[in-house]
């Protein structure tokens, strides 16, 4: 009943204190979110306690997403949660040389490559808004086996299962969406295990995220003719497609995990409430 009654009175003060002007303030945003220049100050920052947030036009967490947002704060009490508005990610994007980023029609499309590149170069979490936490970080990371007396690997990359199809004809194929002639004949049908994007957990320069990366920019040129297209283009199917092209024993070189969906939803929640779609 206590229990209870901290998570209540704490979602009460945590949507009491909604951030807002984010674009504008370039100091730490006090009392949750820590901006760039704060980020690149400390350089000794512990990267694998960092959760990435992108707020890219608009000024205000989304009202809609406070409920998941308070739950994220509650279990990562000891993570810096650091802000990146659309300067910030320009900037970084120029700086590394990712100009494929303006190519893209969508602004979801450049949402997804975004978290990518921060991910590439910043390691740490990255969670969408509409995620929610059921249990604190190390309970996730001990549940992957990666944390071992308190220590991660060098290098890791934790991702989760998005979806599983039955079977091969239940999968979407090239007979369902034309964009995946892309492909080679043998990946036009996806995978049974689709590996999501809306949440990802890596040290910096991870081989996988720079896979990623290099796989969004072969496809940065298609066009765009219905929402399953940024799926291909950017989204989860990228990250699906890299994963099952890596083989076992990169994977276990570089310390890929991939969470089954029946367990991570012990962890992490994804409410599939995002407003993206046309």
């Amino acid at each position: 009943m206590l229990k209870r009654l901290k998570q209540y009175l704490y979602r009460f003060w945590c949507h009491k204190n909604r951030i807002c002007s984010v674009q504008d303030n370039v100091v730490a945003l006090k009392p949750f979110y820590y901006s760039l220049e704060m980020l690149c100050i400390n350089k000794g920052y512990p990267y694998n306690r960092i959760l990435h947030r992108t707020l890219l036009w608009d000024d205000c967490e989304p009202k809609s997403q406070m409920h998941h947002i308070c739950s994220v704060r509650r279990n990562t009490p000891d993570v810096y949660h650091v802000m990146w508005n659309k300067k910030n990610i320009e900037a970084l994007v120029r700086q590394t040389g990712m100009d494929f980023y303006f190519k893209y029609p969508r602004k979801i499309q450049q949402a997804d490559i975004a978290r990518y590149i921060v991910m590439k170069y910043y390691g740490g979490m990255y969670f969408d808004f509409d995620i929610s936490m059921n249990s604190t970080l190390d309970t996730l990371l001990i549940e992957t086996g990666l944390l071992v007396s308190g220590r991660l690997p060098e290098s890791y990359c934790i991702l989760f299962e998005e979806h599983r199809w039955k079977n091969v004809e239940e999968a979407v194929g090239e007979k369902d969406q034309s964009i995946r002639f892309f492909l080679e004949p043998k990946y036009r049908t996806e995978a049974l295990v689709r590996v999501a994007n809306y949440a990802m957990l890596c040290s910096p320069e991870h081989p996988f995220m720079e896979k990623v990366i290099e796989e969004c920019q072969k496809r940065a040129s298609l066009e765009i003719k219905c929402d399953y297209d940024v799926l291909f283009t950017t989204g989860p199917d990228v990250v699906s497609h890299v994963y099952h092209l890596t083989d076992e024993y990169f994977r276990k070189a570089n310390n890929i995990v991939l969470v089954p969906q029946e367990r991570h939803k012990v962890f992490i929640v994804h409410h599939c409430s995002g407003v993206w779609r046309n």
